[in-house]
């Protein structure tokens, strides 16, 4: 009988370039959100992209994920994107949102995975909210 303990094998790390063109994928995401340009933000998820976001059933697919974003959104919501990290496969988006004739900007944070292709696949927003 062997003893010893199998090794796990490492998870496939995206490689430098694909980690930044992910980032201004990202990057590039919020913009067209904020334009109002969904086919264009669509246009950077990957075809099984996941979205979860509180309060509401997670969404998979481009198509599904497009029509919870338009629904979402209405008239729109400019992100303004603080800080975005990027380590292996996963971005974080740090923000807020300044909706119009709300006194306070909504802050967020969005973790989003890539793909191998640095394609949007998953993201899960997050909202502060005040303590109790």
């Amino acid at each position: 009988m062997d003893d010893r303990i199998p090794v796990q094998p490492e998870p496939l790390r995206p490689s430098s370039l694909v980690m930044a063109v992910g980032a201004e994928h990202v990057r590039l995401m919020y913009h067209f959100l904020d334009r109002g340009d969904l086919d264009a933000c669509a246009s950077l998820l990957d075809e099984q992209v996941r979205f979860d976001s509180p309060g509401k059933a997670a969404v998979h697919g481009r198509t599904a994920v497009d029509r919870v974003r338009r629904e979402l959104l209405g008239d729109g919501l400019p992100h303004h994107i603080e800080r975005l990290v990027v380590r292996g496969a996963r971005v974080v988006a740090v923000g807020r949102l300044a909706p119009a004739g709300r006194p306070e900007p909504v802050h967020f944070v969005d973790v989003l995975t890539l793909s191998p292709h640095a394609m949007v696949r998953g993201c899960t927003r997050y909202y502060r909210a005040p303590p109790r």
